[in-house]
């Protein structure tokens, strides 16, 4: 480092004075002046082993070969700002806020108190884990690499904002490529449709209108293969299943553990409503006993709900004295009975064959 030292008194200037000027004579003071300047200056200089520095000392240029320490760079610091060695950054770099923060190599950790948010507390971190933490200072789940809020906040969330056109995407990978967006949850804001991708392809959205579109990217019923959950009106839900190939297929297979128990078919003209009847599922099978048709109570009845009069019925709790089997009482006493029409079938086949046989028995008495 070079030493600057601005003479105070121009000693040259005394020898061009006349002999009998006062002013040639050098004085004491003069001397002393200058020597304590000259002190001064060379206070400034450092030792070449360990050189130190107090005040401001500027350079145009620096090189250390072993450890540096600084209480400050051009930030007015009153505790140790920066530590290098020969190995880089030793120690916890503290600074006010800066525009830029660049660091060529690898932090081992990186805790701010407010990024561009005057924050007065940590407002991200990112672990030695390699985590993001916003917004708090701890993670729930080892396998998460973001968390974002506290279990102390009442709200908290994530914002993907795009153009009125655009789309914005929650990606699943685990390659190059198209193995990059492997699944994918997605909003189209131009048609205003969320869609969900697995094994690359789209499975399910939910359309501008509200409709739940499986297995299709147009409601059922336009013409394409697929199930549409839709909200028709403010008074009415609707389950469609399309599909778009001629022969019968299973629109819904019900199960109890592995074995099917009944189904819904349907065809290109038709729909079958099928329980299971199988011989395999059947045991300790006879004739079934003489029908109890007289029985059962036929009834005419208004329903309470619309006043539409229904003119051939059964009640619930008086049939299932005589038919338990074709009645449902719900899980609760809240849940309404209800009543399976076609378990009738059964019993009224049996008396139809019973009356047949009667029949003829008297015709050939």
């Amino acid at each position: 480092m070079s030493i600057t030292y601005t003479p105070t008194t121009n000693f040259g200037s005394k020898d061009s004075l006349p002999s009998n000027d006062p002013n040639k004579v050098i004085k004491g003071a003069e001397f002393t002046t200058e020597f304590t300047a000259i002190q001064s200056a060379f206070g400034l200089a450092a030792s070449a082993s360990n050189p130190t520095f107090t005040g401001t000392a500027t350079f145009d240029n620096l090189t250390v070969t072993s450890n540096f320490t600084s209480r400050g760079i051009d930030d007015n610091a009153t505790a140790t700002a920066l530590t290098v060695t020969d190995s880089g950054i030793a120690a916890t770099l503290t600074t006010a806020a800066q525009p830029n923060i660049t660091s060529v190599g690898v932090l081992a950790g990186f805790t701010s108190t407010g990024i561009d948010d005057n924050a007065t507390s940590t407002a991200m971190r990112i672990d030695s884990g390699g985590r993001l933490l916003v917004g708090t200072s701890s993670f729930g789940y080892a396998g998460v690499d973001l968390t974002v809020g506290d279990t102390a906040d009442s709200q908290n969330g994530v914002a993907i904002q795009s153009s009125p056109t655009g789309f914005g995407y929650l990606l699943f990978g685990d390659g190059a490529g198209a193995d990059s967006y492997r699944g994918q949850v997605s909003y189209k804001h131009g048609d205003d449709y969320m869609a969900m991708r697995t094994a690359g392809s789209e499975r399910m959205r939910i359309d501008a209108s509200g409709n739940l579109l499986v297995g299709t990217t147009d409601p059922a019923g336009g013409g394409t293969s697929g199930v549409t959950i839709s909200d028709v009106s403010d008074a009415i839900g609707q389950v469609n299943i399309a599909k778009s190939y001629s022969g019968i297929t299973g629109a819904m297979k019900f199960y109890f553990g592995t074995t099917q128990v009944g189904r819904i078919d349907y065809s290109d003209t038709s729909t079958t409503y099928v329980t299971s009847s199988d011989e395999r599922l059947k045991e300790n099978v006879t004739d079934a006993p003489v029908g109890n048709i007289d029985s059962i109570k036929v009834r005419s009845f208004d329903w309470k709900s619309d006043g539409s009069h229904q003119e051939y019925g059964f009640i619930a709790q008086e049939l299932e004295t005589v038919a338990p089997y074709a009645v449902s009482k719900g899980e609760t006493d809240e849940d309404t009975w209800g009543v399976d029409y076609s378990k009738l079938v059964p019993m009224l086949v049996k008396e139809i064959q019973d009356l047949k046989a009667e029949v003829e028995a008297l015709k050939n008495a």
